[in-house]
């Protein structure tokens, strides 16, 4: 987990911290659901939910909030009722089977919990594979925020870019540090 620190201008303490972004390195054949441990958004905007899949398979995937499939938050079956704020994120290469992250616009301090990235079998009913979930947290947004990329996929010796945000300009530097 790599962290973007923002400091203040005595350049020792810390003004601002993000949530962390996860580096994942791809390897193996098993179907592997990446999501990242939390991400944090501000009411009344939008956060990115971030599930990757570590290969093509064919079946729907779905998000749903709560760990018993409890409410469905999005899904590009017809049939099934997804939450009108939540719509999948344009990905580079349209393709691509591997990239379900999506958009929650308009979050609200009642969206905060656990969302699960889903594989379902062919039936549409059976989980072949989750996601181990994704805490949302949702701050009123009273002073210096940051923002950075929940999680990003890599391939060992590729190249990765992890993004940070301060809400704010202020005095001091801002950091990137690798933590656990």
């Amino acid at each position: 987990v790599y962290y973007c620190v923002k400091f203040k201008s005595d350049k020792v303490t810390v003004a601002a911290k993000g949530n962390g972004t996860r580096l994942y390195v791809r390897g193996g054949h098993e179907l592997v659901i990446y999501q990242p441990p939390a991400v944090t958004g501000v009411e009344g905007h939008s956060v990115i939910m971030q599930c990757a899949l570590s290969q093509e398979i064919r079946g729907p995937v779905r998000w749903y909030k709560g760990n018993n499939l409890q409410k469905l938050l999005y899904s590009k079956l017809s049939n099934d009722k997804s939450d009108a704020r939540a719509s999948r994120k344009a990905v580079n290469d349209p393709t691509s089977n591997t990239d379900y992250s999506i958009t929650f616009t308009n979050i609200t301090l009642e969206d905060a919990g656990i969302y699960y990235c889903g594989m379902f079998k062919s039936d549409n009913v059976t989980v072949f594979a989750s996601g181990s979930g994704t805490q949302l947290y949702v701050i009123r947004n009273y002073g210096l925020s940051i923002y950075q990329t929940s999680s990003v996929n890599g391939t060992e010796g590729g190249t990765v870019t992890m993004k940070c945000t301060v809400s704010h300009t202020t005095l001091g530097a801002v950091r990137w540090y690798k933590g656990g």
